[in-house]
């Protein structure tokens, strides 16, 4: 062989090694890449650590007495490890029935073959960080895994990883749900965005590994320790929240209307004690899907003629006794607005009469007389009045009031003053008007609204916010006792009249009726209208603790019911009822509203009853116990004068029937019963007769009949009995 064939089949050879070699590393590139790859990624997470940050656990809101109104709970999500070593394919199939089985009855949120399925296919794909269930579970489900079969076995419990999930919930569900707001990623509303910097605390580290799917922590100990969030102390009363979305809802339900509000604040104070907002859904149910009180600006209507009243008040221009003439109940401003009175029955009246009767045609004529030749001085005294600004009530998404001044390019010189001075070419939300009533009622002085009264960390007081007065009175002292001598017209004679009645306190405010024009076509003809039903007020008169609104969007039962009177005002007075009846500190602050001569210096009389329940009702009371006995049964009503009553002993030796004359029908039954007889009643109100008589001898299992009827006069005390006396069927 020559030596260049010899060279050539040393290059060619040399070529083919090269080719062959290449091919093998592309062999080993495409089989570590494809066929190895998940398992050289999960080799590779597994030595990947990296500190995380970990979230720290938010602050709870808590209502004005201490309730909880939102917190987070604990919920875990549990993953697990099919394929541990120690794990062989008999112990494996012998439990995943039994386990698959058992995630399905407690999750019950898909089927048993769906979760042998899941670890099954975990296990071949050698996935040893399965997500066990769909969403997190509770701590008593979590409890009930780690006893599960498979999960139980020695050894294998280290293979369940648990990690905590807060999960924000609402203890009262529906009651506040939007005040109080949503703790959701990037869409946060109510408190819960308000005060989110508070509620938040400070995220802490800890040195985690990553596995694939997951990180999970290489220790228990952290880095940095994450700081819980503060605690916020609302001044929502609950109680109260509930009896204004009670009565809401009652009222949006029988009126079928599309949505509504009610607020009850403190008028001394600016505290807001109830907020309620519920709106119709797409399946007609009702719930608190928006912020109407505070994120709706609409036409206010007739509520609206307070400022109206105020600012021709405050400007000496009229009195409360200037006489208006209705004109018949029509009065025509240029092209652009119509004040029309329905219903008028009166011709001449007084600035207050205009008022109570709610007659558009006066307050327009009153505001037109008074600043027809100088507008913008309405609009100054509505500035001052604070009606061109947002109340800043620590809330997100207030809306801005909208009003059309002189200066604004909506402004029409022949409609803008008289529409806007009864409540039309206007836009305020429901919480603004409040505002504004309740610095007339406080004498003038505007009142900051705020709902959060304290914040807290772990029971130590961080900062605590105060009533805080908005610059100086907005109207003389003057003008608000006019003023609330009008809102309380409007009550005992005007259009509230027999609407919110309570002989035990008195009230004042304004009803309000708007028509709420057509997106498209307004005010004009084959527009479909709307109303807004609304009363803004305050209680009690004499001295006012609460001032409240009620607003009602588009009532729709029946075809001409629709006023503020109508819809409104069944609300404020239900709330107003059950807020009396349950303070007994707005009792002492009102005067005896009846007659004189039906007043008394006796104590209220005492019914027939346990001696241990009168004494509590007495102690509650005041009153004086008169010897009252724990174990004694009172009969029969007895007036208490002051004087000591005598006790009398009749019950007599076991198996003897008692004398139950006088007493009602639960009582008797409940004593025959605990001496181990039986009770036969017949009739209705209190025991009149009975049989066998008194003082005959009974053996137990006997029956005692009871006849019902109207009881005599007289008292009667006996022994009580003293086996299990402080319980009652």
């Amino acid at each position: 062989m020559s030596i260049k064939s010899e060279i050539s089949a040393r290059v060619y050879f040399m070529y083919v090694m090269l080719v062959l070699a290449g091919i093998a590393i592309l062999g080993m590139i495409f089989r570590t890449q494809q066929v190895e790859g998940k398992y050289w990624k999960a080799v590779s997470d597994s030595t990947s650590t990296s500190y995380r940050t970990i979230e720290a656990g938010r602050g709870n809101i808590y209502s004005a007495d201490g309730r909880l109104l939102a917190t987070s709970l604990p919920f875990f999500e549990v993953r697990m490890n099919p394929c541990a070593e120690w794990l062989v394919d008999s112990t494996f199939n012998r439990h995943i029935g039994p386990l698959a089985d058992s995630l399905a009855a407690l999750v019950k949120d898909t089927t048993a073959r769906y979760y042998r399925n899941l670890i099954i296919a975990a296990r071949a794909k050698h996935n040893r960080y399965l997500k066990l269930t769909r969403k997190p579970v509770n701590f008593t489900q979590l409890k009930s895994i780690y006893r599960f079969p498979m999960i139980d076995m020695k050894h294998y419990r280290v293979c369940i990883t648990v990690e905590e999930k807060g999960k924000r919930v609402n203890p009262f569900k529906l009651l506040a749900r939007r005040t109080i707001g949503l703790a959701r990623d990037n869409n946060q509303v109510g408190l819960e965005a308000a005060y989110d910097s508070f509620l938040t605390g400070q995220t802490g580290l800890q040195l985690m590994q990553r596995i694939p799917g997951a990180w999970i922590p290489v220790t228990d100990e952290y880095a940095q320790e994450p700081i819980n969030g503060k605690d916020i102390f609302t001044t929502i009363d609950i109680s109260l929240q509930d009896v204004a979305e009670t009565a809401l809802m009652n009222v949006l339900e029988k009126n079928k209307a599309d949505h509504g509000c009610a607020i009850l604040m403190e008028v001394k104070t600016g505290k807001i004690k109830a907020l309620a907002n519920l709106g119709v859904t797409e399946n007609g149910t009702y719930d608190e899907i928006q912020n109407y009180a505070v994120t709706e600006a609409m036409a206010p209507g007739s509520t609206f003629k307070l400022a109206t009243a105020a600012a021709v008040l405050e400007s000496g221009l009229a009195d409360t006794n200037t006489m208006i003439d209705l004109e018949g109940g029509l009065k025509v401003y240029g092209k652009g607005f119509k004040a029309r009175d329905h219903e008028l029955k009166e011709k001449v009246v007084t600035l207050k009469r205009a008022f109570e009767i709610s007659s558009n045609v006066g307050l327009s004529k009153a505001a037109v007389n008074a600043f027809g030749n100088n507008p913008q001085r309405y609009f100054d005294y509505l500035k001052h009045f604070g009606l061109f600004n947002k109340t800043n009530i620590d809330l997100t998404s207030e809306a801005r009031p909208v009003l059309h001044d002189t200066h604004h390019k909506l402004y029409n010189r022949n409609s803008t003053l008289p529409a806007t001075s009864v409540g039309y070419e206007s836009q305020l939300t429901p919480l603004e008007t409040l505002c504004f009533y309740n610095a007339i009622i406080n004498n003038g002085q505007r009142m900051k609204p705020y709902l959060v009264e304290e914040i807290r960390s772990f029971g130590k007081l961080v900062k605590r916010f105060e009533p805080t007065p908005v610059d100086k009175p907005i109207v003389s002292a003057s003008t608000a006792s006019k003023l609330h001598a009008m809102m309380e017209g409007v009550v005992t004679r005007g259009t509230a009249k027999g609407e919110i009645k309570n002989i035990n306190y008195r009230s004042g405010g304004k009803t309000g009726t708007a028509q709420i024009p057509d997106a498209k076509k307004g005010f004009s003809e084959g527009g479909s209208l709307r109303h807004l039903a609304s009363f803004c007020g305050y209680f009690p008169a004499d001295n006012p603790v609460y001032s409240c609104i009620i607003v009602v969007f588009d009532p729709k039962a029946e075809e001409g019911k629709y006023y503020g009177s109508q819809i409104a005002c069944p609300v404020f007075r239900e709330l107003a009822d059950v807020i009396y009846a349950s303070s007994t500190n707005l009792h002492t602050l009102q005067p005896n509203l009846r007659d004189s001569s039906r007043r008394t210096t006796k104590y209220p009389s005492i019914a027939t009853g346990a001696g241990a329940d009168l004494m509590n009702v007495n102690a509650m009371l005041q009153i004086p116990q008169m010897n009252i006995e724990a174990d004694m049964w009172y009969v029969g009503t007895a007036v208490n004068s002051g004087a000591s009553m005598k006790a009398k002993t009749n019950f007599g030796a076991a198996r003897v029937v008692p004398d139950l004359t006088g007493f009602s029908a639960k009582d008797a039954i409940y004593i025959v019963e605990r001496l181990g007889y039986q009770a036969r009643v017949e009739g209705a109100g209190k025991v009149i007769r009975q049989s066998p008589n008194p003082g005959t001898p009974l053996p137990k299992g006997e029956i005692v009949h009871f006849i019902l009827g109207m009881p005599n006069a007289s008292i009667t005390i006996t022994d009580r009995p003293k086996k299990d006396s402080t319980k009652r069927k």
